[in-house]
């Protein structure tokens, strides 16, 4: 059996009493949190020590108990467990990425506006009780029943359950494990795909996806808005009704593009067992151009409008929807290197940068024509291939 992890997203319907205590743990949560990181900064300072998240725990129950703090009494005990190991990833990150030569900022102090989501992970006794779900509602600790808009069910067995607060009201991430059958695919059919910009994906038997381009579709709409906010003064009436039209037309864009990778994802989860695509560094494609003040960038506007366009389609999130769709088929998302994918002549082999120009591929050795993305997804299914038999030999 293989087990994998799904998030169910609903949202909530709270009554006001549920409301107020849901922003009653937000906002422990967050003190929590900065108090923790202040803890931590003066350990570091004064003594030299470094704080760990179970070193913070043992406080948690004195802080209870405390006259001053007992208000954390209230709060579950999981969403503080999670609140310093929110934290603890964030110290971790910065710390690997100090190793790595890699620029990660250290942990910030959390305001009212960004800090938005809670844990909860003792839901287990409800779980075992069959009490958790119903037909209209979820059953949470010191809560209750909290009605939902109810439009799927879920799969597997709940683990944790998320509650995110955003612009138009509460929602709950229900994190599920599900026990999949393990397939053994004897005869796997199997697909090459070569991410691009003009269009979003370019499968190796010719099929295209286009990029709908849904930063385009709203660009103007939320330059306007941003422009707007920027000049209305703040905590007026005036800023909350504009911050509230912003968030919703940004919202619509992630919607739609969300809505369009589902579908295209669904389509080729069913129609192939084994997909390869090139294992990409996101973050390493779209870094900025501009430089620094002794070495000045080429291009910064193009590379600008490339950067955007990258992050627009959604590459990376669209890997992991595909993945978990292929894994509940039995399926596997294979990543493979990405050298010279777009350079290799499909026919002969051949390897020059010269051969491509633009969307068409030619190559300068055997004079082979194709289109340059179609080129490069063929490119990859072979490659894929060739993994895919080494893997089975060394099982075998």
């Amino acid at each position: 059996m293989t087990i994998i992890r799904r998030t169910y997203k609903y949202k909530l319907k709270p009554n006001k009493t549920q409301v107020k205590t849901f922003n009653h743990w937000l906002g422990c949560s967050r003190l929590l949190y900065n108090t923790a990181l202040q803890q931590r900064i003066y350990a570091y300072k004064d003594k030299g020590e470094t704080l760990s998240a179970y070193d913070q725990a043992r406080e948690i129950k004195e802080l209870r108990k405390h006259p001053d703090t007992d208000f954390f009494a209230d709060v579950p005990r999981s969403i503080l467990d999670d609140t310093l190991q929110r934290l603890d990833k964030s110290y971790q990150a910065f710390f690997r990425g100090v190793k790595k030569g890699q620029k990660v900022g250290f942990p910030k102090f959390q305001g009212k506006d960004y800090y938005k989501s809670i844990c909860i992970a003792d839901i287990r006794s409800y779980v075992k009780s069959k009490t958790f779900w119903g037909e209209t509602y979820i059953k949470l600790p010191k809560v209750g029943k909290v009605r939902l808009f109810k439009n799927r069910n879920i799969q597997g067995t709940p683990k944790t359950v998320d509650i995110i607060k955003e612009f138009n009201g509460w929602y709950a991430c229900i994190s599920c494990e599900i026990d999949m059958p393990s397939v053994n695919i004897l005869n796997p059919k199997s697909i090459g795909i070569d991410i691009g910009i003009a269009d979003f994906l370019h499968l190796s038997d010719g099929t295209k996806y286009d990029n709908k381009q849904f930063f385009k579709t709203y660009q103007q709409k939320i330059n306007r808005l941003q422009r707007k906010l920027a000049r209305q003064k703040k905590g007026s009436n005036t800023r909350a009704k504009t911050k509230y039209t912003l968030a919703k037309l940004l919202r619509k864009k992630a919607n739609a593009r969300d809505y369009y990778i589902h579908n295209v994802s669904t389509e080729i989860a069913e129609k192939y067992d084994i997909v390869y695509v090139e294992k990409l560094k996101v973050s390493n494609m779209s870094k900025s151009a501009k430089g620094d003040i002794d070495l000045h960038g080429k291009n910064v506007k193009a590379k600008s409008g490339l950067n955007r366009s990258l992050l627009d389609v959604g590459i990376n999130k669209f890997f992991t929807i595909l993945s978990y769709k292929l894994k509940g088929k039995g399926g596997e998302l294979v990543k493979v290197d990405p050298k010279y994918t777009s350079q290799r002549c499909n026919s002969c082999g051949a390897i020059d940068k010269e051969s491509r120009k633009g969307k068409k591929y030619k190559c300068t050795s055997c004079g082979f024509e194709i289109d340059a993305d179609l080129n490069a997804a063929k490119n990859i299914l072979d490659l894929g291939k060739g993994l895919w038999s080494i893997n089975k030999k060394k099982v075998g």
